[in-house]
């Protein structure tokens, strides 16, 4: 119900715009009847594909993930259409108080708006191409003094949200390259490995995700894309059986999974805790009855001490805090937001809708010496582009605090 409400109310706006846009300048600049033709007709088929790409979506094959990718690109092509015309919009609407206060005729904002529409429709399409596939590298250190001296400077890199269904051509590779050049201990990988099922982990790219070197492991949680909450109508891969899947390749591929579940890793005397949180049941959606996983913070936390310095790999951020009353998380990395694939930066300074839904939704955040680090992800949902949030591959130092 969410999602129709969202998308009736994107097109009765953008509608709206149109509109505008229509009578404010089509109607009086624009001579030609058959470019006015070509303005409305452009409108009828935007919107005709569009909505029909999403009614249709759910009555799709869980297989077809290529379904899926034209989709996106189709709610892409839809905002290229729609969003520079919103910016024109709004910016050329100040003309109107400009002409009541001056008593003349005013297109000065007019043609400011045009400049700025232009501007954002060209930054959309580099955030199509190059911000998505431009990995950016970024370093973190945590300081504790908690932390055993054997594990002073251990180094683990952490990655997130690959959607490898929808993941730009090379994109894994690229990945298994960068992780491979940090020479890690461990590598944590936050979930969200595929897109809708688990056939999207062709024998291919398993065997290039199996040469990850790590000193240790490679731990892993599963996202709620992993545990078949896409895979709809399709009568030769159940849900549950795309489930079991992609657990058999994860651990094929030698990665350890972690279901709340927890483990040691030593260095002579010293050790660190890992735990893995499962996906919590209560945060699926899409109308199906997901009932063989769980998130259980007790459960995953039981095998740990509240003496050792411990890690939290989670996909959800949204359980950090109820992670922190067990009192046993000193560092918890998650994923999942994306920051929507849209942020704005300036300095220290960061913005995104995501933080409307997410309490804690990028970077690095801290409570009573305690730290949850969200990682940006490294694939796209919904729409083919980041705009001020490249693909993420976060290096997390430990450091003893002396």
């Amino acid at each position: 119900m969410f999602v129709i409400i969202v998308i009736t109310l994107v097109t009765l706006i953008s509608l709206g715009v149109d509109t505008y846009v229509y009578r404010r300048w089509m109607s009086k600049r624009i001579k030609s009847p058959w470019l006015k033709a070509a303005y409305i007709g452009h409108v009828v088929v935007l919107y005709v594909l569009l909505l029909g790409t999403l009614l249709f979506y759910r009555r799709q094959s869980g297989t077809e993930t290529s379904f899926v990718y034209l989709m996106m690109w189709m709610v892409f092509i839809f905002m290229l259409a729609v969003v520079p015309k919103t910016v024109w919009a709004v910016i050329s609407f100040i003309d109107y108080p400009v002409e009541k206060r001056i008593g003349r005729h005013c297109n000065t904002f007019a043609y400011i708006g045009m400049v700025a529409g232009i501007a954002v429709g060209v930054l959309m399409i580099v955030g199509a191409t190059y911000g998505r596939n431009a990995i950016a590298i970024k370093r973190i250190i945590i300081e504790s003094d908690k932390l055993p001296k054997r594990f002073h400077r251990y180094k683990i890199v952490h990655i997130a949200d690959l959607h490898i269904g929808t993941a730009p051509e090379g994109m894994v590779k690229e990945v298994v390259r960068l992780v491979n050049k940090q020479n890690a201990d461990m590598v944590i990988n936050s979930g969200d490995l595929i897109n809708i099922q688990s056939r999207e982990l062709t024998p291919e790219l398993a065997i290039s995700l199996g040469n990850i070197q790590v000193f240790d492991r490679v731990v892993m949680v599963l996202g709620n894309h992993d545990v078949g909450t896409y895979v709809f109508s399709d009568k030769n891969l159940t849900p549950r059986e795309s489930y079991d899947e992609l657990v058999g390749k994860v651990r094929g591929m030698g990665w350890y999974l972690l279901q709340n579940e927890s483990f040691y890793i030593r260095r002579g005397n010293d050790s660190i805790g890992i735990a893995g949180l499962g996906f919590p049941r209560e945060a699926l959606h899409n109308g199906l009855r997901i009932d063989y996983i769980d998130c259980d913070i007790d459960k995953a936390m039981s095998g740990l001490s509240d003496k050792t310095f411990n890690i939290v790999a989670q996909h959800t951020p949204a359980s950090w805090e109820e992670v922190l009353e067990t009192g046993k998380a000193d560092l918890a990395l998650a994923g999942h937001v994306h920051s929507m694939q849209f942020k704005l930066r300036l300095g220290g300074w960061q913005w995104s809708p995501a933080r409307f839904l997410y309490k804690h939704w990028s970077g690095l955040y801290e409570k009573g010496g305690k730290y949850l680090y969200v990682n940006d992800g490294l694939g796209c949902v919904m729409y083919p582009m980041r705009i001020g949030v490249r693909p993420e591959i976060t290096i997390v130092e430990l450091r003893k605090k002396h």
